[in-house]
């Protein structure tokens, strides 16, 4: 979810929620979506059903930036080559590339190729080919922002509605308010981690992984509960404790499984 100018970076790197973004959220007055439908060139719709809110357009840290570089964080020490192409890891993880039509030639084709989803994409498998060809050609650059956009959907499936299937996009009658929650609030935990890498060879796999967690931390959480957009809070201020330690744990995951993706990309090409 991308809404341009509600909050700001603090030190330490938590975004503090401005109070005029709080009072626009509490009112539920319309929000514009950074690179969304309503702002795409020619009136051609973007895809904007961001599970973690993404940098384009928009003016803090993104959540997708946080997750990457935590995740580069966790697997440059064994693999240097990770932190030295940072800047298209990060690029690529910041990309959306879903069900929406995209105006950028590149991206759209590889939604069609990718089989864009609101959640995620139905061919994980194709991204991770794509980065291997790249990376094979000696293009590292490419390689490292094709693995970026991986990262991306693996990222995104750390959120409940894209784990569960529930539509939402980043529109005032479509939003999904965990990811309101989470834009105003970057507070991972990773005190409860429950799982461990499986070590999956192929990279891609883990978007099923990071699927199927999600997935299990919410029917943990809430048993018998079926998800609903408008489930969360819409802001921290109502947050129950509850729902703000999923949250945090959700961040903290998400970054963990983030860094197995990375880490297993990272032995294919780095062994």
């Amino acid at each position: 979810m991308c809404v341009c100018g509600t909050s700001r970076a603090r030190p330490g790197g938590v975004r503090q929620t401005l109070p005029i973004a709080s009072l626009v959220l509490l009112l539920g007055l319309p929000v514009l979506a950074c690179g969304g439908a309503d702002s795409a060139p020619g009136g051609e719709p973007d895809g904007t059903e961001q599970g973690w809110d993404s940098q384009k357009g928009n003016p803090t840290h993104a959540t997708h930036s946080y997750l990457t570089e935590e995740a580069i964080a966790r697997v440059r020490d064994a693999h240097p080559e990770v932190e030295a192409y940072r800047a298209d890891l990060v690029k690529g993880a910041n990309e959306e590339i879903h069900d929406l039509v995209l105006s950028d030639a590149l991206l759209e084709s590889l939604r069609l190729e990718f089989g864009g989803t609101n959640g995620s994409c139905q061919h994980p498998e194709r991204v991770w080919a794509h980065a291997q060809e790249r990376f094979a050609a000696g293009d590292r650059h490419s390689a490292y922002w094709y693995l970026g956009i991986l990262l991306h959907y693996v990222e995104d499936l750390g959120v409940p509605a894209h784990a569960l299937g529930v539509y939402h996009q980043s529109s005032v009658t479509n939003w999904d308010t965990f990811e309101l929650l989470a834009f105003s609030n970057w507070k991972p935990s990773y005190a409860e981690i429950d799982r461990s890498d499986p070590h999956l060879d192929d990279p891609s796999g883990y978007a099923q992984v990071s699927s199927d967690w999600t997935a299990s931390n919410f029917g943990e959480a809430w048993p018998s509960t079926t998800y609903k957009r408008t489930f969360f809070s819409k802001t921290w201020t109502f947050a129950s404790h509850k729902e703000r330690a999923f949250l945090s744990n959700r961040q903290g995951r998400s970054a963990i499984v983030t860094s197995w993706a990375l880490e297993s990309a990272a032995r294919h090409w780095n062994p």
